[in-house]
């Protein structure tokens, strides 16, 4: 779920991975991710992921985490 407050950290994925495909299949599984590239003035190679947690109880956050990780292990395969 989206949050109006600001804090944030960044999961770097491999060059392999596309950015965009992992924040739709999250998505989907109702957790929100968003590509680095989308904040990048110049095309960059740096692949991850901006993911927000403020005001995101820690449980929540365990939940989600768990989820990127199935994407993830999902679309690597």
């Amino acid at each position: 779920m989206p949050t109006n407050t600001g804090l944030h950290t960044i999961g770097r994925l491999s060059p392999n991975i596309s950015e965009t495909a992992v924040a739709s299949a999250a998505l989907k599984r109702g957790v929100v991710v968003t590509p680095i590239e989308r904040f990048s003035i110049a095309p960059t190679d740096t692949r991850g992921l901006v993911l927000g947690f403020s005001g995101i109880k820690p449980p929540k956050i365990i939940a989600g985490v768990k989820v990127l990780a199935e994407v993830l292990e999902k679309l690597h395969h």
